[in-house]
């Protein structure tokens, strides 16, 4: 009962960012303690398992394998030019779950919600992203097409982790949340 309860209180919430983004973001920032279990750790595990379910809007971009020569295109017609933050992920490992495929989306929507009402970044600015590809192609024209911006890899099969973020770490502003722990920075 209290799992019903509490993918309710999910769906409620994420459902008012659906319809009202500032309220949602508002809302998140004042009273992050109570809801951050809500929008993410502990729920959002249940939540993506679900999330095909819940939803009916697209929250981030998906880029699969058919795309695979379009990459560039469905990247530039994100609605932000100036994105800050990409949040990225495969599904493959979400949160023990195993491999959920786009419905991991929830991850980086999440995750992101919690840099706007964490870390004052405009809900505008983020980026989350499922991919579906058998090369990185899609991970390099990221950091080609939106130079200068945080690149968080998130719930990636470990192979390809580790294989990221050896590849690109000394060329791009990338961590691994698995991997490397929560960057962060005091501003007094």
């Amino acid at each position: 009962m209290k799992q019903v309860w509490i993918l309710l209180s999910y769906i409620y919430i994420m459902g008012l960012q659906e319809r009202n983004k500032k309220l949602f973001h508002r809302v998140l920032q004042d009273d992050i303690e109570r809801l951050m279990p809500i929008v993410y750790t502990q729920t959002v595990g249940l939540a993506c398992s679900q999330y095909g379910h819940m939803f009916e809007r697209p929250k981030g971009l998906f880029i699969s394998t058919s795309h695979r020569c379009h990459i560039r295109s469905i990247v530039n017609n994100w609605p932000e030019n100036d994105v800050k933050a990409v949040v990225v992920t495969d599904g493959e490992r979400i949160l023990g779950l195993g491999h959920l495929g786009v419905y991991g989306i929830g991850i980086p929507v999440e995750k992101l919600c919690l840099y706007t009402a964490c870390a004052g970044i405009h809900p505008d600015k983020c980026l989350p992203v499922c991919i579906d590809i058998e090369t990185d192609d899609t991970v390099t024209l990221l950091f080609k097409i939106k130079p200068n911006t945080l690149i968080q890899f998130e719930d990636f099969g470990n192979h390809n982790a580790f294989h990221f973020l050896r590849k690109y770490r000394e060329k791009y502003c990338i961590f691994n949340y698995d991997i490397q722990g929560i960057p962060f920075v005091y501003v007094p």
